[in-house]
């Protein structure tokens, strides 16, 4: 897996955060695996379930996978007592994206959420599903803008960095994803905390003195999430060779 994978531990420190209300479990990077590794390393969401202990909701996501695989791993996820499930949109063009996720939906109970590039003409058929209930803004600063705008009051629409939440905000974004649950939970509580007292200047400051240089930080921005988990002691070395030189070259930049 391309993911590095935070130990139980870790998991639990995360959750029992004061005000932290959301963990999201990202298992992306599975494409390469066969379906009995895919079932085995799916043995992480129930490990989060079970650290979890009601206190949050606990998304389950795939790969790019083929219908089949997907499905299979929705089963288990919803087994294992997952919230909801983050679907990847498929890899490859040939793919009819709105009959996958429809038989995806009439294959689990699980809410669903997207994540991809979608055209516009695509998310109105899309939200037309109605377990389709969120959406993980991935594409850019615009996309996220219009999509809020145009399907905000239907489905969840949340961005990863902070400032793409500040901005989306009069737009009607209401959640974001969280970088520092996983390896700081102290600054995801304060963050939170500004949200419900809706400070926005404080916001923009936590903003400026955290993500703007973690996520902003130029290029190799996967290398720089693997040392960090490493320095922080949350996940031990994992990585593709090709990202191995790259990783020992940013090593330090996590201490700052």
């Amino acid at each position: 897996m391309g993911l590095a994978i935070p130990e139980t531990s870790s998991v639990e420190q995360t959750v029992h955060t004061e005000n932290l209300v959301r963990l999201e479990l990202l298992m992306n990077k599975l494409s390469q695996l066969n379906r009995r590794r895919l079932l085995k390393a799916a043995g992480m969401p129930r490990e989060v379930v079970d650290a979890v202990a009601g206190k949050g909701i606990t998304i389950a996501a795939t790969g790019a996978w083929w219908t089949g695989r997907v499905i299979d791993f929705a089963r288990y996820a919803e087994s294992v007592g997952a919230s909801a499930l983050q679907v990847l949109s498929p890899a490859s063009d040939e793919v009819d994206v709105v009959k996958q996720y429809q038989d995806i939906a009439r294959q689990t109970r699980l809410p669903l959420a997207l994540q991809g590039n979608y055209s516009i003409k695509i998310l109105k058929q899309l939200v037309t599903v109605d377990s389709i209930v969120a959406m993980k803004e991935d594409v850019d600063l615009d996309y996220l803008i219009d999509t809020v705008a145009r399907f905000g009051k239907r489905i969840n629409c949340f961005a990863g960095p902070y400032d793409w939440f500040l901005v989306g905000q009069p737009y009607g974004i209401k959640s974001y994803f969280d970088t520092y649950s996983v390896f700081a939970p102290e600054i995801s509580a304060q963050f939170r905390k500004t949200v419900q007292a809706k400070d926005y200047a404080l916001q923009q400051e936590i903003n400026l003195k955290y993500d703007r240089a973690f996520i902003a930080g130029g290029e190799g921005f996967q290398s720089r999430w693997h040392a960090t988990l490493e320095y922080f002691g949350v996940a031990g070395r994992y990585l593709r060779q090709r990202r191995h030189e790259d990783f020992i070259s940013r090593a330090d930049t996590s201490r700052q």
